[in-house]
């Protein structure tokens, strides 16, 4: 999350300037960020900072739950990315991909997703839970060959 985006909460009441402060001092030992950790702490809600997040930046905001996720899409991104950056790709044409972010304010990572998949990156925000639990449906990567088949004797 961005320091812009930190006073626009606070600027909007969702969280207080001593939450913040809170929030950051854990920060420079772990490395986590501060949506999460604001977050962990109770201080706000997923959906409430992923809608903040889309209305801020003008970004559309999806119910992964909702929604039929395009599996051409999800072979364009490998799990590890996915994982780490905590996105998933919804729906790709010729041209784009549409990708739901944790962060979709991102920028190295979008770039880096333009640059490996030759396509313009249009980012959704989503809630993180929501993310993740399309990331364990849509990506199966403990399952080898192998798994498969005994699972299905």
């Amino acid at each position: 999350m961005h320091a812009e985006l930190d006073r626009l909460l606070i600027d909007a009441g969702l969280i207080s300037k001593q939450q913040l402060e809170k929030a950051q001092k854990p920060l420079k030992r772990n490395g986590e960020s501060i949506g999460r950790r604001l977050i962990k702490m109770g201080y706000i809600a997923q959906e409430t900072l992923a809608r903040f997040i889309a209305k801020q930046y003008n970004l559309p905001f999806v119910h992964l739950d909702k929604l039929e996720i395009d599996r051409d899409a999800i072979k364009l991104i490998s799990y590890e990315v996915a994982q780490k950056f905590v996105l998933i790709p919804i729906y790709k044409t010729e041209k784009d991909i549409s990708i739901a972010f944790s962060d979709p304010m991102d920028a190295a990572t979008i770039n880096s997703i333009e640059f490996m998949t030759g396509l313009f990156v249009i980012p959704f925000a989503a809630r993180e839970s929501e993310i993740k639990k399309a990331i364990t449906k849509y990506y199966v990567p403990h399952n080898k060959p192998a798994d498969i088949r005994k699972n299905k004797q």
